[in-house]
């Protein structure tokens, strides 16, 4: 059956709905000789577990191009397509999936798009950060990476703080400090300040929105990789003044500046 592959390969629902009502005015026949259906049950996989996407947005015959589409093409990853956008010739891709429309490569350079069920973590553009990613594919979702829908992140520059300055401007500015560390996290440490919000990635297209616009919106996380992700999401929102904290808690900590444990 390849109205699962259409689906994964296109992002159109139509297709899924299709392929679920196939499958429901076949179960009496599957429950009863599931031997005879060998290949439309594996098919049917697809349906039952998340999907994964792989984009690489390049100019065509490039090195760097030719690099990233070896590592999207290498091993072996269930439930994956991969699919390369042309920048020279990319209408009739965008034509078959459109959901890769609005990606673009940054700065010139060949990047890549890691995808689960068409939501997207943020591009990147190294081959070997690209591997990492792949390899943690599988529990990519529960290790609680970051996922915002691309067509939300706007490819801009984002502006980033030390935390020296954040220090500063939590003792002497109106700012709003939007803490997306995950749950866990938490409850290992997390700055303790009347200013903190804590927020996590899922509810940043709620809550988020919320936010007081006329103040300054200062995002910090773990590490300082996902902050980035929740400033592009907000400036595309309309935020006007969002910055990130360069080395997140962790360095905020390993400047011996205070913290709070647990909750």
């Amino acid at each position: 059956m390849f109205l699962p592959d259409l689906f994964l390969l296109t992002g159109d629902a139509a297709w899924q709905t299709s392929a679920d009502q196939l499958l429901q005015s076949l179960s009496p026949e599957l429950a009863r000789y599931p031997a005879g259906y060998t290949q439309l049950l594996q098919s049917s996989n697809w349906l039952l577990q998340p999907t994964r996407e792989v984009v690489i947005v390049g100019t065509s015959g490039e090195a760097s191009t030719e690099e990233m589409l070896s590592v999207a093409r290498s091993g072996s990853l269930q439930q994956t397509v991969v699919i390369f956008k042309p920048l020279d010739d990319s209408a009739e891709i965008i034509c078959l999936a459109p959901f890769v429309k609005h990606m673009q490569a940054l700065n010139g350079s060949a990047t890549a798009y890691v995808c689960q069920n068409f939501t997207c973590r943020e591009p990147l553009t190294d081959p070997a950060e690209l591997q990492a990613i792949l390899a943690l594919l599988p529990g990519w979702i529960a290790a609680g990476y970051p996922i915002v829908r691309t067509d939300k992140i706007p490819d801009v520059e984002v502006r980033k703080i030390s935390t020296s300055e954040l220090a500063a401007k939590l003792a002497n500015e109106p700012i709003i400090l939007v803490d997306i560390n995950l749950e866990s996290d938490l409850r290992k440490f997390h700055i303790d300040h009347a200013k903190r919000i804590p927020i996590t990635m899922d509810e940043l297209h709620l809550r988020g929105l919320t936010l007081d616009r006329n103040r300054q919106i200062v995002v910090i996380c773990l590490k300082g990789n996902r902050a980035p992700t929740a400033v592009r999401y907000l400036i595309g929102k309309g935020f006007e003044n969002v910055v990130a904290v360069d080395g997140g808690v962790q360095q905020w900590l390993l400047e011996g500046r205070p913290v709070k444990q647990g909750d």
